[in-house]
């Protein structure tokens, strides 16, 4: 599909749920004339236990949603879909009339040389990937990087169970053996657990004096404001404020709740069908 590239379309920005909204809240403290497109996929989270041609199938009919919204790039705020379906999209051909950035890329480029050992929270289908450690060593060879799967962790956001008491256990549970084995930095890997660093914070506030938190969503936004900024298509509309459109493919009103319970506020969400085909299968 092509379509004309202006400053004044929106950008889009896409997750499994609610994670992706730590990347959105960053790009709009940023880039306030913005108009944003965020989509949910909440109809198929979680992502990190599905396989990689069901990820390369939704990542490919939201892109072509938001194609047919007239978008003039999009973040993928979803390490799964970065990790396994991002190199097969940039790839293909005809491939999109946006730029698509992904969330694992910028920040590994980004990384200093001083870090030695490197621990890595993820879901399940990101470690399984091994993408993390792929694109950091491709940067920084002499890093070390220790990936752990964390599969409680989506659900426990997205069923708005922050505050509950056991989620410091399982917090720690995998958090205690990968500091263990030296980490000397700690990647949020899924754009969800940056929610979690309240408690993670209360689970190891002895590391956290000398142990780096990297939040990769930091590296995304300034990527694609760097994008914007080369090819001139930042909104310097100041006469029409920026605004975020939330869409999901599943129910509106859980969506909803959960941005009150992590936010502060109330937005309306539209649903939108995204029938998934055999598009995009891989070999």
């Amino acid at each position: 599909m092509t379509h004309f590239l202006s400053s004044q379309s929106p950008i889009g920005i896409f997750d499994s749920g609610v994670g992706g909204t730590t990347v959105l809240r960053k790009l709009t403290q940023m880039l306030p004339n913005e108009r944003i497109l965020y989509l949910g996929d909440t109809a198929r989270l979680p992502y990190g236990d599905k396989t990689p041609a069901q990820i390369l199938q939704y990542s490919t009919a939201i892109l072509n949603w938001m194609a047919s919204q007239g978008v003039k790039m999009v973040l993928m705020a979803c390490n799964t879909s970065s990790a396994l379906a991002y190199p097969h999209l940039v790839s293909s051909k005809p491939s999109f009339d946006f730029p698509v950035l992904d969330i694992i890329r910028p920040f590994a480029e980004s990384l200093s040389a001083d870090k030695k050992t490197m621990g890595v929270f993820a879901t399940a289908g990101t470690v399984k990937s091994d993408m993390h450690k792929k694109i950091i060593q491709a940067h920084n060879p002499d890093i070390e990087v220790l990936a752990v799967s964390c599969p409680e962790w989506v659900p426990i956001i997205e069923n708005g169970h922050i505050e509950q008491t056991d989620t410091l256990f399982h917090v720690k549970k995998y958090v205690e053996p990968i500091l263990e084995q030296g980490a000397d930095a700690l990647v949020y890997g899924c754009t969800h657990y940056p929610l979690l660093e309240k408690i993670l914070r209360e689970a190891i506030p002895e590391y956290l004096s000398h142990i780096e938190l990297i939040d990769p969503a930091d590296h995304i936004v300034n990527k694609a404001i760097q994008y914007l900024t080369e090819h001139d298509l930042l909104n310097h509309d100041s006469m029409r404020s920026g605004y975020t459109r939330f869409y999901v493919t599943g129910e509106s009103q859980p969506f909803a709740h959960n941005m009150q319970k992590l936010w502060g506020y109330t937005p309306e969400v539209a649903h939108v069908d995204l029938p998934v085909t055999q598009m995009g299968i891989l070999s």
